[in-house]
C-alpha cells in the first residue's frame, strides 16, 4: 500500500501552479493554438474539432479543480498529492485508449476518433463511479455545508470509484457518442471491449495501492495486511479502520437485538472473550456511557486510544474490563484487488482468443459484460467493504451486477436476431454533419 508517492509543489516563484495559475495559462496558450490549427485544417463543423474542444475544456476544468486539491483536510497548502491510485488509474486509461486505437485502426477508425470517444466515456465514467461510491458511503462525505460536502466528493485523488458506476457512466457516454456521430454501436463496442478490461486491471492495482476494495479475513498464505495509517495526515487505512470499527482486534462483533446492543459473535481467543464476554450478552453501558445505538457502541468500545481499558456493564449486572494493544498492521485479509486484476487479465485473454471465432457484431462486448457481472458478484462474497442492502442479503454491487447481466442478455438477444456477419470496416463519418469544406 502506498497512497502518497510524492507531492507536486503548489507554487512556483510565488505563483500558483494549479487552479487559475501557471499550468492553466500554459494550457490555454498551447491548447488554444492546437484548436486553431485543427479548425483551420479540418473546418469548424468537423467532429474531430468538436471532440478537441471537449478535450480542451475537460483538461482546463481538471487544472482548475486541482487548485483546490493543493490543500489538505486541515486547510494547509501541501501541494498536489501524486497517489498510487491515481497513477494506476491514469495508466489504465492511457493503456486502454492505446489498445483501442490500435484495434480500431485495423477496422478503418482513425486514432482521433478513438481519442474523442475516450473523452465521451471517461468523463461520465468517472462521474458515475464517484456518484456510485458517494451514494454507498454518504455519511462519510456529508458536511455542515454544501461547499464542504462538494469538496469531499471531489477528492478523487484519495480513491473512491466504483467499477459498476464507471461502467454505467461509460455506457451512457458511449451511446451518446454513437448517436451523435451515427456510428453502429455493436462493432465499435467490440473494438473497445478489451480496453475496458485493461483499464480495470490497472485500476484494481490502484485500489491495492490505496487500500480500498479490500477482502475479508483470510488465513491463506497469500493473505496481505495493511498499515495502521495510510498517509502523512495519519488517517486510518481503509482496512485497518474497518477492522478497528467493527471490533476485529477485540474479537467481538456487535448487533442490535430488540433495540438493544448485543454480542453477535465472539472469538474464543480474543481479549473480550478472555474477559468473560459471551455470545448473546446485552451491553448496557460502555465506559460509563449508555450504549444507545450500534454506531455509538462501536465508537465507545472500539475507537479508543491504543491500550485503553474497556469497561462494559452488561444487562445481567456483570461488569467486564479488558484492554487491547492495537497492532501496527491489520489482520490478514484476502487480496481481492489482486484477484480482480487477475480476473480482468484472464477475461482479456479470453476475449482476444475468442475474437477470431466470432461471426457476429457485439459478441465480444456481450461476453465481457456477462462474465464481468458474474465474476464480480462472486467476488463480493469475500469482499468486506460493502454491507448488504436491506433484507436482500446482496450488496449494492451484486444488485447492479444483476442489472448489467440483464443488459448483457438484451445484447445477446439483439445479436441472435442478426444474420451471421461482422462489420470489417466501421463507418465513422457522421451523417448528421454537412460535408467539410466547400
Amino acid at each position: 500500500m502506498m497512497q502518497d508517492i510524492f507531492y507536486v509543489p503548489a507554487r512556483f516563484a510565488g505563483f500558483p501552479l494549479f487552479g487559475v495559475g501557471i499550468v492553466l495559462a500554459v494550457w490555454c496558450v498551447l491548447g488554444g493554438a492546437w484548436l486553431v490549427h485543427r479548425t483551420v485544417r479540418d473546418g469548424w463543423r468537423s467532429p474531430d474539432v468538436h471532440g478537441s474542444i471537449m478535450t480542451f475544456a475537460v483538461v482546463a476544468a481538471v487544472i482548475i479543480f486541482l487548485g483546490r486539491m493543493t490543500f489538505d483536510r486541515s486547510g494547509i497548502e501541501r501541494g498536489i498529492p501524486i497517489r498510487g491510485y491515481g497513477l494506476f488509474l491514469l495508466l489504465g486509461i492511457v493503456s486502454g485508449v492505446a489498445l483501442a486505437a490500435y484495434r480500431g485502426s485495423k477496422r478503418g477508425i482513425s486514432p482521433e476518433v478513438i481519442q474523442n470517444l475516450a473523452v465521451w466515456m471517461v468523463v461520465p465514467g468517472i462521474i458515475g463511479a464517484r456518484l456510485f461510491f458517494v451514494l454507498q458511503k454518504w455519511p462519510e462525505f456529508h458536511r455542515d455545508s454544501w461547499r464542504l460536502t462538494l469538496v469531499e466528493i471531489l477528492r478523487l485523488t484519495e480513491g473512491g470509484l466504483v467499477v459498476f458506476g464507471a461502467l454505467i457512466g461509460a455506457v451512457v457516454g458511449f451511446v451518446c457518442f454513437c448517436r451523435r456521430y451515427t456510428i453502429p454501436p455493436l462493432p465499435l463496442a467490440d473494438v473497445i471491449a478489451p480496453s475496458l478490461l485493461v483499464g480495470l486491471a490497472c485500476g484494481r492495482l490502484g485500489c491495492l495501492m490505496n487500500g480500498c476494495c479490500y477482502g475479508g479475513l483470510c488465513s491463506y498464505p497469500w493473505a496481505i495486511t495493511f498499515p495502521e495509517f495510510s498517509n502523512a495526515a495519519q488517517d486510518y487505512s481503509p482496512v485497518y479502520g474497518n477492522q478497528l470499527y467493527y471490533g476485529v482486534f477485540d474479537g467481538v462483533k456487535l448487533t442490535t437485538n430488540d433495540s438493544k446492543i448485543a454480542v453477535e459473535s465472539i472469538e474464543s481467543t480474543g481479549p473480550a472473550a478472555a474477559a468473560g464476554l459471551r455470545l448473546g450478552d446485552v451491553i448496557s453501558t460502555i465506559n460509563g456511557v449508555p450504549a444507545s445505538t450500534l454506531e455509538v457502541a462501536r465508537e465507545l468500545l472500539f475507537r479508543v486510544a491504543n491500550g485503553a481499558q474497556r469497561t462494559v456493564e452488561l444487562q445481567d449486572g456483570r461488569t467486564l474490563q479488558w484492554t487491547v494493544p492495537l497492532p501496527p498492521r491489520s489482520r490478514p485479509v484476502h487480496p481481492t484487488q489482486i484477484y480482480s486484476t487477475v480476473n480482468a487479465v484472464l477475461l482479456l485473454l479470453f476475449l482476444l482468443a475468442l475474437e477470431p471465432l466470432v461471426n457476429r457484431d457485439g459478441v465480444l462486448i456481450a461476453t465481457a459484460l456477462t462474465l464481468k457481472a458474474i465474476t464480480r458478484s462472486l467476488l463480493e462474497v469475500i469482499r468486506d467493504d460493502e454491507a448488504s442492502v436491506g433484507a436482500t442479503g446482496l450488496t449494492i454491487s451484486q444488485i447492479v451486477g444483476l442489472g448489467i447481466l440483464l443488459f448483457a442478455v438484451g445484447i445477446w438477444f439483439r445479436i441472435a436476431q442478426q444474420p451471421p456477419s461482422r462489420t470489417r470496416q466501421i463507418p465513422v463519418t457522421p451523417q448528421r454533419s454537412p460535408p467539410v469544406g466547400p
